[in-house]
């Protein structure tokens, strides 16, 4: 099936994603690399936003350093309390990557449900930095600090591109990428090349889709295939012919 040719006009607008949490030199992110377990427990599959050209998974090392701490910038911009709230909060993200090995906290995380909140406001507080909302608590040093510490800022992005990898490599190994659904080795990679079908056509029909034209066009370089028509077995010809010839 043929794909779009889009504009730059036509395609959705992406918010760029500090260089410092998305290095893709080497093929690998600054931050060293975590498996799809990590991922498959930090989210469910979804849906999700459109890449940039894609390198392996990864995070920081587990070091758990330090590092430094907000408020030397920012000091006269935030309140005493609300600058200690929020490093205290940095301290508790240093400890689940000391823990984890990477800082993909988990929308639900039972051990610490402030943590996992407080790690969805950075990410839409830096949203809010880069349309230049002024009411944003996000700031540059703060940015700078969550860098270091390898933040990962689009957790969507990030599963899309494991499983893009994964298919890269199931495509290695069976020559094709028409994962079936039945899948075993990697049932969350059925799902979601089932469900890139589904977000192209919706792109096609010119609905909300995930699907984006450089997806499309990553897709398309391995050999995606959009449609996947029925073989029919040798049991299904022996049943037409029977029907056909109680016909005659």
């Amino acid at each position: 099936r043929p794909f779009p040719v889009l504009h730059s006009k036509d395609r959705k607008k992406e918010i760029p994603v500090p260089p410092q949490s998305f290095a893709t030199s080497q093929g690998a992110y600054q931050a060293g690399s975590f498996n799809s377990n990590a991922i498959n427990q930090a989210l469910s599959l979804k849906d999700i936003a459109p890449p940039e050209p894609l390198c392996p998974i990864s995070s920081l090392n587990s070091s758990g350093s330090s590092g430094s701490r907000c408020g030397k910038k920012d000091s006269k911009r935030f309140k005493p309390f609300h600058e200690e709230k929020w490093n205290e909060h940095l301290d508790q993200l240093r400890a689940f990557k000391k823990k984890f090995g990477h800082c993909l906290v988990p929308h639900t995380f039972p051990e610490n449900q402030h943590l996992a909140r407080w790690v969805k406001r950075q990410r839409r507080q830096y949203k809010l930095m880069l349309t230049g909302n002024k009411c944003s608590t996000m700031t540059q040093e703060r940015v700078d600090i969550l860098n270091d510490e390898g933040f990962i800022w689009d957790s969507h992005d990030i599963v899309w591109r494991e499983r893009y990898n994964q298919l890269v490599e199931y495509k290695a190994k069976h020559g094709h990428t028409r994962v079936p659904s039945y899948c075993q080795e990697n049932p969350q990679l059925a799902s979601w090349v089932k469900c890139q079908r589904r977000q192209y056509k919706l792109f096609w029909e010119g609905k909300r889709s995930s699907m984006s034209a450089e997806r499309t066009e990553l897709l398309e370089s391995i050999g995606f295939t959009w449609e996947v028509k029925k073989q029919r077995s040798s049991s299904d010809y022996q049943k037409l012919a029977q029907v056909l010839s109680d016909l005659h």
